[in-house]
């Protein structure tokens, strides 16, 4: 395992962590390294990358350092030979390289989507390592309906000749996102393609990703890794349209964990971007709880 840094830019640095198979991890890294409060890793939903997190990131990074991977397969990332190797088993390790390279500890792991599967998942592989846990509209019932409509579109490239032409795809396909502004389209869109040799752009993942998604043949427990985050400090986002998180398995994830702090974003589905003033604002709020834990 090595780790290549990049000059700063926009705020961030550069870094990649070669893993042991050879496959380099792209990161940014935010925010002073010295800094006396948590440290905050941004995992991402099962095709994104680091560039979801900049706002979010930009701002938390006046007082934490903010880390924000692009795993491997997505953004700018290593791609993989096999589909097998993007199984969430081989991403938490992975994740657990990238952390041990970087020398963190007692985290704030702020999980979109998968990204909070991940985050359930470390609170059992390496509890010293999570201190608290932010999940972005996830829980451990996913929604069928929704798991069939990423399936769909992860699994095939979306070419579009220019960055306008690509908005309006997005828009045309998930309307439901109930983004107001476009600027939320666009960053959405600027976090989705990357121009390639052709002068076309494609997404920024590695389609063979949808190849992973649909199985169970390990038979996890969700619910029990759900509970795995318990005495931590948790937040947790539910969009109020969402069909990946229902009403009925947020209520339940209360139910068990009386002490979490839930939240509804109003007019969004899967997933809230974490830019709506009401999830910036409890974020923040949530951290300067957890710096105090």
């Amino acid at each position: 395992m090595s780790l290549l840094d990049h000059s700063d830019q926009n705020g961030f640095i550069e870094r990649q962590i070669t893993m042991a198979d050879g496959l380099r991890l792209y990161l940014r890294d935010y925010g002073d390294p010295l800094s006396k409060r948590c440290t905050v890793v941004c995992l991402t939903g099962l095709t994104r990358n680091s560039r979801d997190y900049h706002d979010l990131a930009t701002e938390l990074s006046a007082h934490h350092r903010v880390i924000c991977p692009d795993y491997i397969g997505r953004g700018l990332s290593d791609r993989a030979d096999k589909s097998a190797r993007y199984e969430p088993r081989n991403m938490l390790g992975d994740i657990l390289a990238m952390t041990t390279a970087l020398n963190l500890h007692d985290c704030v792991f702020i999980g979109t989507s998968l990204g909070g599967f991940l985050t359930m998942g470390l609170a059992v592989i390496s509890p010293t390592l999570l201190k608290a846990a932010v999940l972005n509209d996830v829980g451990p019932d996913f929604g069928a309906e929704a798991l069939d409509r990423i399936i769909d579109y992860v699994s095939r490239d979306h070419p579009s000749p220019d960055w306008d032409t690509a908005m309006r795809e997005l828009i045309t396909t998930f309307p439901q996102l109930g983004f107001e502004e476009e600027r939320d389209w666009r960053s959405l869109t600027e976090g989705s393609f990357r121009a390639g040799p052709d002068n076309q752009l494609h997404i920024d993942w590695d389609p063979a990703i949808a190849e992973t998604l649909g199985q169970d043949e390990h038979g996890f427990d969700l619910w029990a890794l759900f509970r795995a985050l318990k005495p931590r400090p948790v937040l947790a986002f539910r969009g109020a349209n969402s069909d990946a998180l229902a009403p009925e398995t947020f209520a339940r994830m209360v139910e068990i964990m009386p002490e979490m702090t839930a939240v509804t974003v109003d007019n969004r589905a899967h997933t809230p971007t974490l830019r709506e003033p009401i999830a910036r604002s409890a974020i923040v709020t949530f951290l300067d709880q957890v710096d105090g834990y």
